[in-house]
């Protein structure tokens, strides 16, 4: 039954009961009224559908015998609604305002750690004003992380500095030039002295890359193979010792890495008690006596 105006095609309908068939365009002012369809109309015909309106919900019926609910579903409830919140997908049909994610139209605010497996491109910045070379990251008044033309930011003070002086930690935050420890670029100067790294070994081993000396304190024959030559960087040395004295007594014999020699041989054999030796490397297959 409508109430109001009710045109189809050309012809007004006043209060109408039943059903119309209608082709074409349906133009309606005021308020169209659907009274409750106790049984579900049969299928029209090919090319038609049927609205009815029955349980509370307004259905209609295709050529096909199928039926469809047109009612608008309810709408979506948010957990954890707050305004200027961005919501993810709860996994379980349900969504989640984040309140560590929030966008007010301007700025998006993460607090916590933002991970990036590419690349974060800002589009549109003109060079030299807050992007671009000669431009800085800082942190402005709200800490948040911006761009500046402005490298903000004051200068690191070297205590004890001087020209060439290798600087060290000062263990309070400070940083010391090093009197002793110069370098110009080619000439590394200790006025000092210097520790190198010193492993003892009794039984068949092979040396390390980070190895210096090496003392031996055999009680029988003993191997001490040398790193692969390729692993070493070329001049890195080693120093082996008997430093008990028993190389007389068990054979302490130094091998290269598979095919790898020392001065041209295999292997070398130290003899003699508290004999010692000084290798370096090429860093590819060699090692040589100095």
């Amino acid at each position: 039954m409508a109430n109001g105006k009710f045109v189809i095609g050309n012809v007004d309908l006043f209060p109408f009961v039943g059903t119309a068939a209608v082709t074409g365009n349906i133009e309606l002012s005021g308020n169209l009224l659907a009274f409750q369809q106790t049984s579900t109309p049969s299928a029209p015909a090919s090319g038609a559908a049927v609205l009815f309106y029955s349980a509370s919900s307004v259905f209609a019926r295709f050529p096909s015998g199928d039926t469809s609910n047109l009612v608008t579903a309810p709408g979506v409830t948010i957990s954890n609604d707050a305004n200027n919140r961005l919501t993810t997908a709860g996994g379980d049909s349900t969504l989640n305002g984040e309140a560590n994610l929030t966008f007010d139209g301007s700025d998006l605010e993460i607090t916590g750690t933002l991970n990036v497996s590419s690349v974060i491109h800002a589009r549109g910045v003109p060079s030299g004003t807050v992007a671009g070379p000669g431009s800085y990251l800082a942190l402005d008044a709200n800490n948040k992380v911006v761009v500046t033309a402005s490298s903000g930011g004051g200068t690191v003070t070297i205590n004890n500095d001087g020209n060439n002086r290798v600087t060290t930690a000062g263990g309070d935050s400070s940083i010391n030039g090093e009197a002793n420890l110069t370098f110009d670029g080619n000439t590394l100067s200790v006025q000092g002295g210097v520790v190198h790294k010193r492993r003892s070994i009794s039984s068949t081993t092979t040396a390390s890359v980070s190895d210096y000396y090496v003392s031996i304190n055999a009680s029988g024959d003993i191997d001490i193979r040398l790193p692969d030559a390729g692993t070493l960087t070329a001049g890195q040395t080693y120093v082996i010792k008997d430093e008990g004295g028993n190389a007389h007594l068990h054979n302490i014999a130094i091998s290269g890495s598979g095919s790898q020699t020392i001065d041209g041989l295999n292997f070398i054999l130290l003899n003699s008690p508290f004999a010692a030796i000084s290798l370096y490397t090429n860093g590819s297959d060699k090692f040589f006596i100095y």
